[in-house]
């Protein structure tokens, strides 16, 4: 509980000074998909090294 509060004030901080930096760079739009491909490679390096480690067994 306390990781997922954490991590969603984060969050809240985090992602729109990033879209920010990424809007500046590459545009408005195209800075929604850069952000959601960066989380999306992040969901799925963290699923693969929580297999690797057998975390949840």
């Amino acid at each position: 509980m306390g990781l997922r509060v954490t991590l969603n004030q984060m969050t809240w901080f985090a992602v729109p000074i990033v879209m920010g930096v990424v809007a500046e760079i590459f545009g408005r739009e195209l800075s929604f998909y850069v952000v959601g491909l960066t989380a999306t490679v992040m969901i799925v390096v963290l699923g693969l090294w929580a297999s690797w480690r057998n975390i949840f067994m």
